[in-house]
């Protein structure tokens, strides 16, 4: 199998370094091939803060490149959400994918915990609505009671890489 034009989400995601070097990477990406070529995103990590790795899905889910995403290790996390953007979707037979409910830490006042709160609430339905879309299942189907109720769930729903 073929992996032109790589480029890697590995290590922890931040919204410091991590995004302005795999936007940087990414952009010399755009400029060095054209409309309809493949970029390769492989994958291995354990995550992140989640409004980058929703950034970055956003960035790969707009381009004009089909990108394609390889798991070698893990894609925990926010690395689950951005493999999502990935036109194809491929996992070493010794990968794992996993996704959470958000974890939030809050101070302040009642009001402003209750609203950081509440915007995570409304991020992890649009994570929840990410999944659905991509698996090609309801919402319902992607937000088990497991998945409410319990820290961690493995979904596998990649085409294993032989």
């Amino acid at each position: 199998m073929d992996f032109p034009n790589p480029i890697w989400v590995s290590g922890k995601i931040s919204r410091d370094t991590f995004f302005r070097d795999f936007t940087l990477r990414f952009s010399s990406l755009l400029q060095a091939t054209k409309p309809g070529d493949q970029i390769t995103l492989f994958i291995n990590s354990g995550g992140g803060e989640t409004h980058t790795a929703l950034g970055i899905y956003d960035l790969l889910i707009s381009s004009v490149r089909s990108v394609v995403g390889v798991v070698a290790g893990a894609a925990q996390s926010g690395a689950s959400l951005i493999l999502q953007a990935c036109s194809w979707r491929i996992m070493s037979q010794h990968s794992t994918l996993l996704l959470h409910k958000s974890k939030v830490t809050v101070s302040g006042s009642v009001e402003n915990a209750q609203e950081a709160l509440n915007v995570f609430a409304r991020l992890d339905e649009k994570i929840y609505k990410i999944y659905a879309e991509r698996s090609g299942k309801k919402l319902e189907c992607t937000t088990p009671s497991i998945l409410l109720h319990s820290l961690y769930l493995i979904l596998v729903f990649c085409r294993t890489l032989q």
